[in-house]
C-alpha cells in the first residue's frame, strides 16, 4: 500500500470500503469526489483509479471515466478488473479494440464467467460465427454458474444471434439467481417489448 503523511494502510482500505458503500447506496457524486480525493493521497494505487472511473460513468462523465482504467493499466498492466473496465468503457465504435482488450482479460482470468461471456458477444459483434461464440458462452457458464451477470451476457449473446426465445430463458435463470438484477430487469422489459420471435 502506498505511504501518505495523513494515512495509512488501514485508512487507505477504510476510504475504499466507504465508497464501495457510497456506490451501493447510489450517491455517485459522493464516490466521484471520495474517489478524487483517494487519487490525489494515493496516485500510484490502481484501484483508487478504479474506483473514479466507476463514479465519472455513474454520473455520465464518460470522457473521464474512460481515462482512469488506463491510468490503472499503466500502474499494473496485469490488473484484470482495469483491463476489463478499458474494454468495456472503450466507445461502441472500436470493436476490435474492445475486442483485443476483453481476450486479455480472459487470458489474465480465464475462470472469468463474465469475461468470457462478454468476449463471446464482443467475438459475434466482431463477426464471429455462432458455434465460436456459444462455446464461449457455454464456457462462462460453466465457470460461474451462478452469477446472474453471466447469465445476462449470454441473454445478450442469444438476443445478437436472433435467439429471442434462448435470451428470455437466460433472462429468466438470471432472474432466478437474483430477483432484482438492474441488468437482468432491464432486458427482461426490453425482451418484452420485442417484436422478434
Amino acid at each position: 500500500m502506498p505511504e501518505h503523511p495523513d494515512d495509512d494502510g488501514a485508512g487507505c482500505a477504510g476510504r475504499l470500503q466507504r465508497i464501495a458503500l457510497l456506490h451501493e447506496m447510489g450517491q455517485y457524486k459522493r464516490v466521484v469526489e471520495e474517489a478524487g480525493r483517494l487519487c490525489a493521497d494515493f496516485p500510484d494505487l490502481p484501484q483508487a483509479h478504479l474506483e473514479l472511473a466507476l463514479g465519472l460513468f455513474d454520473v455520465g462523465r464518460i470522457d473521464e471515466a474512460r481515462r482512469e482504467p488506463r491510468e490503472a493499466l499503466a500502474l499494473d498492466p496485469g490488473n484484470v478488473w482495469a483491463t476489463f473496465l478499458s474494454a468495456e468503457l472503450t466507445p461502441f465504435f472500436s470493436l476490435f479494440k474492445r475486442r483485443s482488450l476483453m481476450r486479455r482479460v480472459v487470458e489474465l482470468d480465464p475462470d472469468s464467467g463474465v469475461a468470457l461471456a462478454r468476449l463471446a458477444l464482443l467475438e459475434r459483434h466482431c463477426g464471429a460465427g455462432r458455434r465460436r461464440c456459444r462455446k464461449l458462452a457455454e464456457r462462462a457458464l460453466d465457470a460461474e454458474p451462478y452469477n446472474p451477470s453471466v447469465y445476462v451476457a449470454v441473454a445478450e449473446l442469444e438476443l445478437s444471434l436472433d435467439n429471442v426465445r434462448r435470451a428470455r430463458a437466460r433472462v429468466s435463470e438470471a432472474l432466478s439467481l437474483s430477483p432484482d438484477h438492474a441488468g437482468a430487469l432491464a432486458l427482461r422489459s426490453e425482451l418484452a417489448s420485442s417484436t422478434r420471435e
